[in-house]
This record gives structure tokens, sequence and C-alpha cells, in this order.
């Protein structure tokens, strides 16, 4: 028996569900079949959406997780640093002094800035602590050095991924929602495909019953999927509009 999509699916599995049916349709025996033929044309135009909605988001998410990296940076060094203006050797305690003198013109409240300034202020920083006292300073803190190279890496990492970012989102520009465009494709799917399929299923099952078969199985492993991620929470699309 041919189920229905579940509707609260996450739209990336809304997208591979749409692109194993296409696949289906496409290798079967049933191009023939005008409603097939309608059906399936519906399809296509919204999986090609999805796809590209689930590449900018992944994007999106990609930026965060390089985000979150550069300020574990930041915040090592400050905790770093913070913790050898209390060491007993002069020396290093006053050159760990100078360089978080350096570091509070710009605050650890940097990493709570949005992503165009707290780029901005990280490249400050740097700049900073490349000045030769500075670097001297630096030289005289063990592990100081390595937490710097951290954060200018992390920084680079984040620049990369923003310029992919907005170049995606400038090629996607007029992309409807996410979540739209997964209803619209449910809709096709419960509200099109399926009922045909169990239609044609009841009329002639020899005919249609090796590609129902196979749309059912899809349709089924996405669900059981949904139904495993949802035990312990209530069921959400983690790609908002």
């Amino acid at each position: 028996m041919i189920k229905k999509v579940i509707a609260h699916s996450r739209t990336t599995e809304i997208a591979a569900v749409c692109t194993r049916i296409i696949a289906a349709f496409e290798s079967s025996t049933y191009q023939a079949d005008d409603n097939l033929v309608t059906i399936i044309s519906q399809l296509k135009p919204l999986s090609v959406k999805l796809n590209k909605s689930v590449k900018r988001i992944k994007s999106e998410s990609e930026l965060e997780d390089k985000d979150h990296l550069r300020d574990d940076a930041v915040r090592s060094y400050y905790y770093l640093i913070s913790g050898l203006t209390h060491h007993p050797d002069a020396t290093i305690k006053n050159a760990a002094q100078m360089l978080l003198a350096v570091f509070n013109n710009y605050g650890l409240d940097i990493i709570s800035s949005s992503y165009g300034i707290e780029t901005s202020l990280i490249n400050s920083l740097l700049a900073e602590l490349n000045k030769t006292e500075n670097i001297e300073n630096i030289n005289l803190l063990q592990g100081v050095a390595e937490c710097i190279a951290n954060i200018k890496s992390t920084q680079n990492d984040f620049e990369t991924s923003y310029l992919n970012n907005e170049k995606e989102k400038a090629k996607n520009m007029e992309l409807e929602s996410a979540s739209q465009i997964k209803k619209e494709a449910i809709q096709v799917i419960n509200g099109m495909l399926v009922p045909y399929l169990k239609g044609m299923m009841a009329v002639n099952k020899d005919a249609f019953g090796e590609f129902a078969q196979v749309i059912a199985q899809i349709i089924s492993n996405n669900n059981l999927g949904v139904k495993k991620r949802s035990k312990s929470a209530i069921p959400k699309d983690v790609f908002p509009e």
C-alpha cells in the first residue's frame, strides 16, 4: 500500500524524495503514461528549487559553524593571556598584561557582533598584534602565537565561507522560501502521484505494481526516518523561511 509522505518531513528529506521519485520514473517503462508525465513534470521544477534551497541553507549553516570556530579561537586567546597575567614570573606577567590591554580595546564582546563588524574588528586586532612591540611580547608567552595563528586561520575560513554564501544568495535572490517549495512538492506527491498510483493499482495491478512498489518504498523510507527522529521531540522543519 502506498502511503502519503509525512508533511513535517524536513526540506532536505523532501528534496531527496523528489529526486528519487523522478529518477525512478525516468528509469521506468511508464514514460508514455500521459498522467504520470504530467505529474512528474510538475514535480521536476519543484525538485530543482528544493535542491537550490538546500544548497543555500547548507551554505548559511556552514557559515554559522565557521563563525563559532573563530569565536572559540578568540575566546581561547583571551582566556590564555588573561591567565598569564597572574603568572609568578614578572616578565611573562608583564607581557601578558600588555597583550591583554591591546585585546581590551576590542573586548570579548566582538564575538557577539554581526558578521561584518566582527570580521572587521578581528582583522584590526590581528593587525595590532602584528606590530613589533606586540610580537616581542607574544614570543615570550608559550602557546599565544599558536592561539593567534588559530584566529587567523578561522578568520580566513569564515571569510571564504561568507563570500561563498553571498554568491549563493546572489544566484538565488528570487527563490521562494524553502518551506513553501516543500509544501508544493508534498501536495504534488500526496495529492496527485499517490492517489493516481492507488487508482491504477486497483484497475491494473500487474501493469503498475512494480513502479508503485518502488514509489511506496521511497516514501516509506522517508517516513521511517521522520518517525524515528520525532520520537523524542515535536517535529519541526529545520529550515525556516
